[in-house]
């Protein structure tokens, strides 16, 4: 553009009028109204003399338009040009763009905002309140008369002062999440009631120095369209790299059995045998030609439209333990009933929806129990198992609950029959409650939790209820068909194994005896191949107030003879003389003589510490989600289903984080 230097230099003039397509005549005293003349019209035209001004220039371009199409297009690139060139000037002294705040006034010295107006975002965050409470007469009214000074905030203000808190939130997960070793996050999907709008939620869990379990909500971000495996891989990749999260210190992601949940991480999942091979690949013959392989040109187009997919890389999956269990007490026993298991529950799903769907009915049912029935609830773990325990709490009044709900009254087998059929499932709906636990439960119970249920259900089997005679057979047939690889100790749950045994409670005695030798060596091992050189490993055996009375007596019994005779000490040889891996061993088996069972015994072994933070770092169950989900929805009521998903995510994550 051969004048567009002259439009750049004076910023009053428009690139129109800059000498290329129109070339200004004369200009008016305040500078203002100009008449230019084509430069494409004939010059002894005096229809290519226009007047306008240099504020509005739509004179100039309608004759543009009008007169010279073929120039329009070729006027639009060049006004795009000429931008792209002013925006790489340096910017001028004397110019007036306002500064950003930041470069006035630092960080540390802005104003923090007003002590009334971080409770009042308090109080609409964490008392799950609309946005626009803020706004309302009788709530303002009380703000200035509990403190005439204060001038309350509106709703525009407050939303802006969420964000703010909602970015703090961020910065410090990042913060905190900087320099863990081992992280475990659990996902799930869900679907709002009443709108239908569904969403992916995400937690992450440490284990801290101190070894204590750490959790937060990294999302519960919207989900538009299919729930297709490709889209939940690119949006778990997407929220683990806003958080920085590396795929590599994740040691597992734990997700109910959804399909398109499994295919997502078995298409993108992470190997890190794999990407080791790519970084070494240009130390080993780089300059053989003959290693090399062609490829056609089309081969690589092909495979460049795929070059994002590749880049997806998902942690190890784990299946959630708890969603398996429920589904064995749920959908699996609806596929062998028999006939008094269907005129049983039948009538006891007659109460519960009379209770939940009749008013009469339900202030009925209340006077004779005093309190509300529990119901089954389809999306909530073991909400049968209670809902029927509830039954039984009032057993003497079932005839008169039956009548209050106007339905047939259970005869005497038919609860009998639900005594026996919840002694049956006992095992599993306990477990099921231990394993969705919140800051105490560890990957490490899982597998000892999963060998109980087996005994469990073997007496059950044996105890031959005759009423539901089949039902332990049928438990104990799905239990193994579910957890078959768990229960015969596979490589593929290594890792199980290595969290039960360092966990101090469990240690070696959850193991069968047939299988007790086999798994400690292993244990022993595997510390030993893993654990660094320079690690410090403790060798010293449990302190005399641990050991047993009967040897402590025999010390003080011998203690006289110890005065007379005098022996040369051998202690064996020193640490220094002592390899890694004895010193392992030796840590390992003081380890396991300590009488101790608490978890803040581990600050003795180190060893065994870092295996215990790496190995039950992972959850047994997806239950975090569940609990970010139950706060979802007190968030999104039917008073608050139009606000964004953006500030539906703010609010939900501040208040589930306590920030």
């Amino acid at each position: 553009i051969s004048n567009c230097k002259m439009a750049e230099d004076s910023a009053n003039i428009p690139f129109i009028l800059s000498g290329k397509y129109f070339e200004i005549i004369s200009q008016d005293k305040d500078g203002k109204s100009v008449v230019a003349k084509c430069k494409n019209c004939p010059p002894q035209s005096k229809k290519a003399e226009f007047k306008g001004g240099l504020s509005s220039t739509t004179n100039f371009l309608n004759h543009l338009k009008r007169s010279h199409k073929e120039l329009t297009r070729q006027y639009d690139e060049d006004v795009k040009e000429c931008v792209k060139k002013k925006r790489c000037l340096p910017r001028k002294p004397d110019d007036k763009t306002q500064p950003q705040i930041t470069k006035i006034l630092p960080v540390s010295t802005q104003k923090a905002p007003p002590k009334h107006e971080k409770l009042i975002i308090d109080f609409i965050v964490k008392g799950l309140h609309a946005f626009s409470t803020v706004e309302e007469e009788g709530f303002r009214n009380l703000v200035q008369g509990l403190n005439s000074e204060v001038k309350p905030m509106s709703r525009r203000t407050l939303i802006r002062r969420i964000d703010d808190r909602y970015n703090f939130m961020r910065a410090s997960v990042v913060s905190r999440l900087d320099g863990i070793k081992y992280l475990c996050v659990t996902t799930d999907a869900w679907s709002c009631e009443g709108k239908k709008r569904s969403y992916l939620g995400m937690t992450v869990h440490w284990i801290t120095e101190k070894l204590t379990r750490q959790s937060v909500a990294l999302a519960c971000r919207r989900f538009k369209g299919s729930h297709t495996y490709d889209k939940i891989a690119d949006m778990i990749w997407n929220i683990l790299a806003e958080y920085k999260i590396p795929v590599e210190i994740v040691v597992k992601a734990v997700t109910d059995g959804g399909s398109n949940f499994l295919k997502a991480f078995k298409e993108f999942a992470y190997d890190p045998e794999e990407n080791s091979t790519h970084e070494n690949d240009g130390d080993e013959n780089s300059s053989d030609l003959n290693s090399c392989e062609f490829l056609d040109l089309s081969t690589i187009l092909e495979t460049s439209k795929d070059s994002k997919d590749q880049a997806i890389k998902l942690p190890p999956h784990q299946r959630c333990a708890s969603h398996q269990l429920n589904l064995i007490c749920s959908s699996d026993m609806t596929k062998n009933t028999s006939r008094l298991q269907r005129s049983t529950f039948g009538k006891c799903q007659g109460i519960w929806n009379k209770s939940s769907r009749s008013t009469q009915s339900a202030e009925k049912i209340k006077e004779v129990c005093g309190i509300s029935l529990v119901t089954p609830v389809a999306t909530r773990w073991n909400s049968f198992y209670d809902s029927i325990s509830c039954l039984l709490r009032f057993e003497d009044k079932l005839t008169e609950i039956c009548k209050a709900a106007d339905i047939p009254e259970l005869k005497g087998t038919e609860i009998e029959f639900i005594k026996q059929y919840k002694m049956c499932v006992a095992p599993i709906a306990i477990a099921l409650d231990r394993l969705q636990g919140k800051n105490k439960t560890f990957y490490g119970e899982l597998l000892p939790t999963l060998l109980n249920i087996e005994k469990q259900l073997l007496k059950q089997l044996e105890s031959k209820p005759n009423l539901c005679e089949s039902l332990p057979t049928y438990l104990l047939d799905e239990f193994r068909k579910r957890f078959q690889m768990y229960l015969e100790f596979s490589d593929v749950h290594k890792d199980a194994i290595l969290a039960s045994i360092c966990h101090p409670y469990f240690k070696l005695r959850w193991i069968p005896r047939e299988k007790m030798n086999e798994t400690k060596l292993f244990f022993i091992e595997t510390l030993c191949s893993e654990t660094p050189t320079n690690t410090i490993v403790n060798t010293e055996i449990p302190p005399k107030d641990g050991l047993p009375t009967r040897i402590q007596d025999a010390r003080k019994e011998n203690a006289i003879d110890d005065n007379f005779f005098q022996f040369e000490e051998f202690d064996g040889p020193s640490e220094e003389e002592k390899s890694h891996e004895t010193k392992i061993k030796e840590e390992c088996e003081a380890y396991f003589r300590s009488p101790s069972d608490k978890i803040e015994m581990l600050h003795n072994f180190p060893t065994i510490k870092m295996a215990f933070m790496k190995y039950n770092t992972p959850l047994p169950s997806s239950a975090p989600d569940e609990r970010l989900f139950n706060y979802a929805k007190m968030v999104m009521c039917p008073q608050r289903r139009g606000m964004t998903d953006e500030n539906f995510e703010k609010a939900t994550l501040l208040k589930v984080n306590i920030y």
